[in-house]
């Protein structure tokens, strides 16, 4: 155990926690019973005795046996994006159009003021057929309001008439890097494809600032619930990242954030003048690109063509000499590059871009968010240029379903492979993706130990040799997603002078069985020192 030396009376702290069995991550202490806590930073990492014996506290919390592990992160994430469609229809989980048009008058019954009906969450592969949908059956509830729903993985939306005409979109319209799909007659579906998206989505009035405000401060609970104390939005306005900051000084906003800045001029121009936003709750030091769409809509960029769409290789979203100029506006003021890759031609593609702008064996700190379909010839470029993958376990289960009909057998066993990629990556960042998963850290740690089902009791693994150790999910979605985000010096580990983030979990993640995860509780979840759920 640490030794906390000898005073002769005991200094005051705002907090200790003991009788529970504290996971630090640290190599040469891995196990304490109690920590102290002061102005929101850890003091004193040790066994019982020796805190007590140090310090008193105007607060002591008996974690009674219970497991504490740093606060957990999720290291991609859209978390304005899962807070506004906390106000929206939610169609996770619809297996029929029927039970999409259902909730789709439901919340219109409760919303006949609306001027537009907007949801997310709509899965084609769920249904029987499984075929992408088409606007004339919106019409035939909504022919006189505008319905705009987006895909689970939010890279494909389903539009009415309504909505087309308002956008001012007819057959004749082409975007570069998206698709409109047409039906056998030639006529739009209202199914549009990534950069096709934003043809509709820019005609949507945007929510105030206080409405944004309100949808965030609500949903910061629901995440502390699910034991996360930082989360990542992977991709934000300066407008914003800027309400984030004065959120979270006014104390509204509790929850970390590591913010992704999208390269609009805008945002690039004002971190070229001011630098990083390196603040205790947020930390802005990256911009988001994406270089492709998702495998499930087919728009992952592919080196040969889908396997059930011989004639197409999906969307490169990114011209090449556009993002090498921006790379390099990124490196010159120290900033990362986190690139949005999911096919194998994609993941090449921005490795060697990486490539021309970085050094070799740098500290840059650059990352590969997704990285689902691997081309191991250019995997070595990941372990030269210091390359993170950044990756979704939770996305390989739920992909599983339809991932073989797309990839076919052979290319499948190069997908979803995060054992290899920890081979060639210096570690990896574990997210969910949420809102296009569920915001559980537990469910995604569930997916990389035990590569099956959250939800199935007998559910074959899948690519079981594909699986992390239980240390190396937990260290994914802690230490590593810390040092992923530039933040290890702060976070991602219980130690003196961290901050004071816990998760406090009912069962040892490093021993416990598949059947204990799945029915592992969080008790209760601290930022900063201070307890922002409970589940008493």
């Amino acid at each position: 155990m640490l030794l906390l030396g000898c005073t002769p009376s005991k200094k005051e702290v705002d907090l200790i926690l003991y009788n529970g069995y504290f996971h630090t991550l640290d190599s040469l202490n891995p196990l304490a019973q109690a920590v102290a806590v002061d102005q929101g930073v850890i003091v004193a990492v040790g066994s019982k005795d020796a805190v007590f014996n140090r310090y008193r506290a105007k607060e002591i919390h008996d974690l009674k046996g219970a497991h504490v592990y740093p606060g957990f992160i999720d290291a991609h994430a859209h978390f304005v994006g899962f807070a506004l469609q906390l106000r929206e229809v939610s169609l996770y989980g619809c297996r029929s159009i029927a039970a999409v048009l259902e909730r789709l008058k439901e919340w219109h019954k409760k919303h006949p003021k609306a001027k537009w009906i907007i949801g997310r969450g709509w899965d084609h592969t769920l249904w029987n057929p499984p075929k992408l949908p088409h606007r004339k059956t919106l019409d035939s509830l909504f022919p006189n309001i505008p319905v705009f729903l987006v895909r689970v993985d939010g890279h494909a939306a389903w539009v009415n008439s309504k909505a087309l005409r308002t956008a001012g979109i007819t057959s004749e319209t082409t975007i570069q890097g998206g698709r409109l799909i047409k039906d056998a007659q030639g006529a739009l579906t209202g199914v549009l494809i990534d950069n096709a998206i934003e043809l509709v989505r820019k005609h949507i009035p945007p929510p105030t600032k206080e409405e944004l405000a309100q949808a965030l401060i609500e949903a910061q609970d629901s995440l502390f619930a699910e034991g996360l104390t930082t989360v990542c939005d992977a991709g934000l306005d300066l407008a914003t990242i800027l309400l984030i900051d004065s959120l979270q000084r006014q104390g509204k906003l509790r929850l970390r954030i590591y913010a992704m800045a999208n390269p609009t001029e805008e945002n690039f121009r004002y971190f070229e003048q001011h630098g990083p936003i390196t603040k205790p709750y947020l930390h802005v030091c990256s911009f988001k690109f994406y270089a492709d769409g998702a495998l499930g809509s087919r728009g992952a960029w592919l080196k040969e063509p889908y396997s059930d769409e011989p004639h197409h290789r999906g969307l490169a979203l990114l011209d090449s000499a556009t993002f090498l100029a921006q790379l390099k506006r990124c490196y010159q003021i120290g900033f990362q590059a986190n690139t949005h890759a999911i096919g194998d031609a994609a993941l090449c593609f921005v490795l060697r871009c990486y490539a021309k702008v970085l050094p070799e064996y740098n500290d840059a700190r650059w990352r590969i968010e997704h990285a689902q379909v691997l081309a191991p010839e250019c995997l070595p470029l990941f372990k030269k240029y210091n390359v993170i993958a950044s990756v979704q376990p939770c996305h390989a289960i739920s992909d599983r379903r339809w991932a073989q009909k797309r990839l076919g057998t052979q290319r499948l066993k190069n997908a979803y492979a995060y054992r290899t990629l920890l081979q060639w990556s210096p570690y990896l960042a574990l997210g969910t993706d949420f809102p296009v998963e569920p915001p559980s850290p537990l469910r995604n740690f569930f997916a990389a130990v035990f590569r099956s089902d959250y939800e199935t009791i007998e559910d074959e693994p899948f690519f079981y040799e594909e699986r992390l150790t239980p240390h190396q999910a937990l260290l994914g979605m802690t230490l590593w997603s810390a040092k992923a985000q530039k933040e290890e010096h702060k976070k991602g580990r219980i130690a003196v002078g961290n901050y004071a983030d816990f998760t406090v979990l009912s069962v040892d993640l490093l021993k416990a069985p598949k059947e204990a995860v799945r029915n592992a509780k969080v008790i209760a979840t601290y930022v900063n020192g201070v307890r922002v759920y409970s589940i008493e």
